[in-house]
């Protein structure tokens, strides 16, 4: 790529050179090509690229749900890359669904252990920070997550920065639709805690958020770091000590609904049926051959001396 260099940046396309700025390495040039949208449309030589667009396309909305669930808690550590990185995780997920056919794939077919471990900030991570276990695992209360630090002592566990004097764990739960783009998202903190000393404390964050089926279930651990001016604690501008990680990802299976056998109802007796019936089948004649004469009586067999 060709890299503007002057006192006028350009942008745009002018002759056979196009004109851009990259968010990484700044205004760039490059040359035009000969495929455009309607033959990417149309052309059967770009079938597959086609097929590739759709399952972007299913990509980039869950992408955007993401990000519009976790929104206010990563927004204020986010780095630039954020977005690339996770829509890569995404896209690889969706890839490994070997149900569907290239174009119709679906994340919930997919393998979502790309999402684990994903950091919102990419120069600060969970594991960094807080150099402790911790367990996660469903409460007594169905729908609820249960995140538990045990024996956190500020002074061998923490990465405190300089100025913070308290800390506090953020989590986050959220289960989310790849096919209609809905969601629905629950965020719970720990209480503040001092960032310096040797006494051990026990942290536990409970999230409240059943799951529907056939949904995408996200959990997003994070921890930030505070400073107290009189009386009142600020969280800290720098980004570099606070970190958001996808610690966990599920796939919530659809409701398998199971068709009910119908059960016939008799038809009711009508009037005429109840008082102008045909007489009962006492000879084992069947009905059909049944008829308003008194044909259907069965004859007496004859005696043998009749016949003799």
């Amino acid at each position: 790529m060709a890299k503007q260099k002057g006192p006028i940046i350009l942008e745009g396309p002018m002759g056979e050179d196009v004109y851009y700025i990259d968010p990484k390495h700044g205004p760039l040039k490059r040359r035009k090509t000969s495929v455009n949208a309607e033959r990417i449309r149309k052309d059967a030589a770009f079938v597959r690229v086609r097929e590739n667009n759709n399952d972007f396309r299913r990509g980039a909305a869950l992408v955007k749900a993401i990000r519009a669930a976790f929104h206010p808690i990563y927004a204020p550590l986010a780095d630039q890359r954020m977005t690339s990185r996770l829509t890569s995780a995404i896209m690889t997920a969706i890839r490994a669904d070997n149900t569907h056919a290239p174009g119709n794939r679906s994340i919930l077919y997919g393998d979502i252990t790309s999402l684990q471990g994903l950091d919102f900030n990419k120069e600060s991570s969970i594991t960094r920070l807080l150099r402790t276990p911790y367990t996660v695992a469903p409460g007594e209360v169905q729908g609820t997550t249960i995140t538990s630090f045990k024996r956190v002592v500020p002074a061998h566990h923490l990465y405190t920065p300089a100025g913070a004097t308290h800390y506090r764990m953020v989590s986050s739960v959220a289960w989310i639709d790849p096919a209609t783009g809905r969601y629905a998202v629950h965020t719970a903190t720990s209480t503040a805690l001092p960032a310096k000393g040797n006494v051990p404390v026990d942290i536990s964050v409970t999230n409240a958020l059943s799951a529907e089926h056939g949904t995408l279930r996200l959990h997003v651990l994070g921890i930030e770091f505070l400073q107290e001016t009189n009386g009142n604690l600020y969280r800290l501008a720098n980004k570099n000590f606070h970190a958001l990680t996808l610690v966990g990802a599920e796939i919530v299976p659809a409701r398998v609904v199971r068709k009910r056998k119908k059960h016939r109802t008799q038809r009711p007796v009508t009037f005429l049926e109840r008082h102008f019936r045909r007489p009962a089948d006492r000879a084992g004649i069947p009905r059909r051959l049944q008829s308003t004469s008194r044909s259907w009586q069965r004859s007496k067999p004859e005696s043998p001396t009749d016949s003799g």
